[in-house]
This record gives C-alpha cells, structure tokens and sequence, in this order.
C-alpha cells in the first residue's frame, strides 16, 4: 500500500475522492495496524500498539457499496512519522475529520471503539457532525443522567435500549443506544 501510495501521491487522492458519494448515509472511518516485521531500516516504520510489533497503521475512509466498503481517502501514520512530525494519532484523527467536514455535510461518520474518548466526541461535537462510535466497555467509562445520577449500563439478550442527552464522564452531552446481538 505505502509505496503504491508514494509513487501516485499527487493522483491518488483526487482518484479516491471521485469515489465519494454525498448521497450515502454514512461514512466509515476504520484504523488498521499494518504489521511490517521486516522493515527494521525503513525510516517510516514503527512500533505498533503491542509495543513490540514493527508496522504502520492506515486510517481508511470508506462508504458502504454493494455489500463492500469502497475507500475514498487513505492516511498512513506510524509511531515513527507522529515523532518526527510531533503529532499524535488523535491529532491525527482530529485532522482528517477537519479535511473532510466540508464534504461530509449531514453524512453520519461511524468508528469503532478505539475512537471512543472524550476529546474525540469533543471533536465531533466541536464540528457538529453526525456521528456513531462504539463504546468500549473495556475503559469502564461511566456515563450520568441529565439529573447527575450515575447509570448503569446494562443490557438483557434480546433487549434495546436509548438514552438521550447523557453525559459521557459527567462532561460530554450524547446519546446512548444500546442492543444485544445473538
């Protein structure tokens, strides 16, 4: 991916973004750690999340077509680039969701649970975009009623449930829904 990406630098972004489609309901925003173990001289190489692993990770913007997700942009940051750059992986996010604001209008951006912190739903908010993230249940966040109370987030099989105007860590105002998946 990264040298395809390097020899049509200039082309390859208009290219993709021909692909986006305002008419879709939502955009998928997917981070994926590209684990490159061999390349222990190349400059632009680092360590992945474990510590250990020697890779990159690509930010993939996507849309749902025909049962694929079709990309439209592609960033590509490792701990490597984010030191020489003095940058972060969350400024990082934050700046692609600002590149694109423009052409995402009323398009809902949808990401996983590593994208679930509050100076990211800050973000989202800050930019008045529509958004989903999934919570991760494993950061034991907790979430409090407009009234301060705290809430418990439990869910029976078979069960759905929404909440609105919720707090995340008593400070970020969302909504909250929940549903189980057997």
């Amino acid at each position: 991916i990264d040298r395809v990406l390097t020899r049509l630098r200039e082309q390859t972004p208009r290219a993709l973004h021909r692909l986006f489609d305002p008419e879709c309901p939502f955009v998928l925003f997917d981070s994926t750690d590209i684990p490159r173990p061999q390349a222990r001289n190349t400059r632009y190489v680092g360590r992945l999340k474990d510590g250990k692993t020697l890779g990159f990770t690509a930010l993939v913007l996507a849309q749902p077509y025909r049962g694929r997700a079709l990309p439209f942009e592609v960033r590509l940051w490792s701990e490597a680039t984010l030191e020489a750059e003095v940058s972060s992986r969350n400024l990082e996010w934050r700046k692609v969701v600002y590149d694109f604001k423009h052409m995402l209008g009323d398009t809902t951006c949808v990401f996983d649970r590593e994208y679930s912190t509050q100076g990211f739903l800050e973000t989202m908010q800050e930019m008045q975009l529509s958004f989903v993230i999934r919570l991760n249940t494993g950061t034991r966040v907790g979430f409090l009623q407009q009234d301060k109370k705290k809430m418990a987030l439990m869910i029976a099989p078979g069960q759905s449930v929404s909440h609105t105007g919720v707090f995340y860590k008593g400070e970020v105002q969302v909504n909250l829904a929940g549903f189980w998946l057997e």
